[in-house]
């Protein structure tokens, strides 16, 4: 086996070995539609998921509120962790505060359409779902970075929808994960498909991979990942190259 064999050999492992430690949920919100619902749903809200839904302009985004914070519920559970509030590190990681001596726990949440989806693992990670939508003209100029761009355009042209999600779920993925949110700018990431790669342009050594997961037909589905046990802002994947 040469060393690039054996490369793409060590990647497959650790994201297989990555996957394991990582659960995505995605559940229909289309029942809280009606107010009879919505009105259970908020009284099993805890208060924070309330306070959020009560700043939302409109019953559906209410909707979207209270059942992305339900499903995460419903994760915790799962897996253990019920009773677990989602804490943030100084740089904004989502995390479940578990008890002393129980494997650390990382969540994210996100909705769009009619589907709000939740990852739950013992490693970061950081989802994102998106509903299909027509591309908007020049997007692009705003979207990409530098170099990823070109390789692109014509995808853009051509309207090639998967292409773009593909991209941007992963560098929405990635700003969950790390905390930084969209304070960190798309322009700043660059998204390597067929390494399943997302890194920050002006820091590569800050990296972390991502998974294209089952999604329901006209959304899309990533989520992203970073497998170390490293401390700090993320775990950096340079040892798993």
């Amino acid at each position: 086996m040469n060393a690039m064999e054996k490369n793409a050999a060590k990647k497959a492992v650790t994201e297989k070995t990555a996957a394991k430690r990582i659960t995505v949920y995605v559940a229909d919100i289309r029942p809280l539609y009606e107010e009879r619902l919505l009105e259970k749903a908020y009284a099993l809200a805890d208060p924070a998921r309330r306070q959020k839904a009560d700043g939302c302009a409109s019953l559906r985004r209410r909707a979207e509120c209270l059942a992305a914070g339900l499903l995460a519920d419903e994760a915790k559970r799962r897996h253990g962790y019920g009773g677990c509030p989602i804490c943030f590190t100084e740089s904004g990681q989502p995390y479940l505060d578990v008890p002393p001596g129980q494997k650390k726990a990382w969540i994210s949440i996100s909705h769009s359409g009619d589907y709000a989806a939740c990852a739950i693992g013992t490693c970061p990670v950081g989802v994102d779902l998106q509903k299909k939508v027509p591309l908007r003209d020049r997007i692009g100029t705003r979207f990409f970075a530098p170099g990823e761009r070109q390789d692109t355009q014509d995808a853009l042209d051509a309207l090639d929808q998967e292409d773009f999600l593909r991209r941007f779920t992963a560098k929405e993925g990635y700003m969950k994960l790390t905390g930084a949110g969209m304070a960190l700018g798309f322009r700043r990431l660059f998204v390597n498909l067929d390494e399943r790669i997302v890194f920050e342009t002006e820091h590569q050594e800050r990296k972390a991979r991502f998974l294209e997961c089952y999604a329901p037909e006209g959304y899309f589905l990533t989520v992203c990942f970073a497998p170390g046990e490293q401390g700090g802002m993320f775990p950096l994947l340079s040892e798993y190259r």
